[in-house]
């Protein structure tokens, strides 16, 4: 039981970390909402639980 709950808090950590990261960054650098960087980059965000996924899982 005690790995599961670790398991779960490691997925949580990562995939909310690479979120608030991506986004973060992008807000900071000022990037408009309709550009293809912001497109681009923000694939990362949306995709960071599956990243995190795959990192726990692994």
């Amino acid at each position: 039981m005690k790995s599961n709950i670790r398991g779960i808090l490691s997925f949580l950590s990562i995939t909310f970390g690479i979120s608030w990261i991506v986004w973060g960054g992008l807000y900071f650098f000022g990037v408009p909402l309709g550009s293809p960087v912001h497109s681009a980059v923000g694939m990362i965000a949306v995709f960071s639980p599956a990243i995190a996924a795959l990192i726990v899982r692994h």
